[in-house]
């Protein structure tokens, strides 16, 4: 998704973004702060969701905003049965996570519904979409 980013980025002449590749629950990514933080159905793959709103919240310039969009709450049938991460999230229970983190002004919104095949039959899969600031 890196490498779709940066053609995206190239064919718009777009001069202030930069995508970057980095698995935060591993390393640490150090460079001056951001102003704003997009993820984008990520965080139902990630196993320690408190640590990692803490990184971000401490990569954010202050001021800076966070946006997260993911899953609500499934069956498990959006990865198959042998996904072993998170099958969504409880909108407000995942802005709580943030608050305590330190994140203000939390608001979250149904923004889009994936349809795609499973194992069931076609399913919809709603997702929300957090935003915050620091």
């Amino acid at each position: 998704m890196i490498r779709v980013s940066q053609e995206k980025i190239v064919q718009q002449k777009v001069t202030n973004l930069f995508p970057v590749l980095c698995d935060l629950e591993k390393e640490n990514f150090h460079t001056e702060a951001f102003d704003v933080i997009f993820s984008q159905m990520v965080f139902h793959h990630i196993t320690d969701i408190e640590a990692m709103a803490r990184k971000l919240y401490g990569m954010l310039k202050e001021g800076g905003y966070i946006a997260i969009a993911d899953l609500y709450p499934e069956d498990g049938s959006f990865h198959g049965e042998h996904f072993e991460v998170h099958k969504g999230f409880d909108a407000d229970a995942f802005c709580k996570i943030f608050e305590s983190a330190g994140f203000k002004d939390l608001h979250h919104e149904p923004c889009y519904t994936i349809r795609r095949k499973t194992e069931k039959g076609e399913q919809e899969f709603p997702i929300f979409l957090m935003t915050g600031k620091k």
